[in-house]
């Protein structure tokens, strides 16, 4: 079962800054492109970082993994389908298969040793 949001008023008011960040990201304007981009970035960056740190003690490895996980915003953000997902939820999905895809990774390090 797909969530649909289909007006802003079914939204949280974070849920529509966020919507209305990603869009001023995709605009044309660099300026207000990457304005929005470092609002979203600090709104998130420390409940990322809490999250990975649960579940990696080293906090460089988890700062690495935020860093990781902005730029695969960036780089994927016309893959955000608003009508199926609030933003939140969203980026901590790709947060979430940025961790396991980190863990098969070091996974198949050791079996490769």
């Amino acid at each position: 079962m797909k969530l649909k949001l289909t007006t802003m008023k079914e939204m949280s008011k974070s849920a529509a800054t966020d919507l209305e960040l990603v869009k001023a990201i995709q605009s044309e304007d660099r300026f207000v492109s990457e304005k929005a981009f470092n609002k979203l970035y600090k709104k998130y960056h420390d409940s990322m970082l809490f999250h990975f740190k649960k579940f990696i003690k080293d906090e460089e490895v988890a700062k690495e993994l935020v860093l990781e996980a902005f730029m695969k915003v960036s780089t994927n953000l016309e893959k955000f389908n608003e009508e199926t997902a609030v933003f939140s939820t969203w980026l901590f999905k790709l947060t979430q298969n940025l961790f396991i895809d980190r863990m098969r990774k070091k996974k198949e390090d050791v079996i490769h040793l």
